[in-house]
C-alpha cells in the first residue's frame, strides 16, 4: 500500500503487524503523535506484536488449521442444511 487513505486509522494494524511499506509508516507514526484514540488503540494491542513474535513455524501452521475449523463452522452456524442464510441467533437478534 503506498499512499494514505482517507482515514489513516485504518493503518492501525498493518502498523502493529509490521506491514506498512517505509512511506506508510513514516506517515502513520506522524498521525500517531497527534492522535489520541490511535494512542490508545496502540497500547491496547501492543500485546498482539509480543505475542506473535514468541510463534514458532509449527505455531503458525496450528493456527492457520484453527482459522479454517474456525471459518468452517462459523460458515454452518449462519447457513442451514440447503445453504440458506439463518436468522441470527445472537444477542442482536430481532
Amino acid at each position: 500500500m503506498t499512499g494514505v487513505p482517507d482515514s489513516p486509522h485504518v493503518l492501525l494494524g498493518a502498523y502493529v503487524l509490521g506491514g506498512l511499506s517505509t512511506e506508510d509508516r513514516h506517515t502513520f507514526l506522524e498521525h500517531l503523535r497527534s492522535c489520541p484514540t490511535c494512542q490508545n488503540e496502540l497500547a491496547a494491542a501492543a500485546w498482539l506484536r509480543r505475542c506473535l513474535a514468541r510463534l514458532g513455524p509449527g505455531d503458525w501452521a496450528q493456527l492457520a488449521v484453527r482459522g479454517a475449523a474456525d471459518a468452517a463452522e462459523t460458515s454452518q452456524d449462519l447457513h442451514d442444511s440447503n445453504g440458506r442464510p439463518t436468522p441470527s441467533r445472537g444477542p442482536l437478534a430481532l
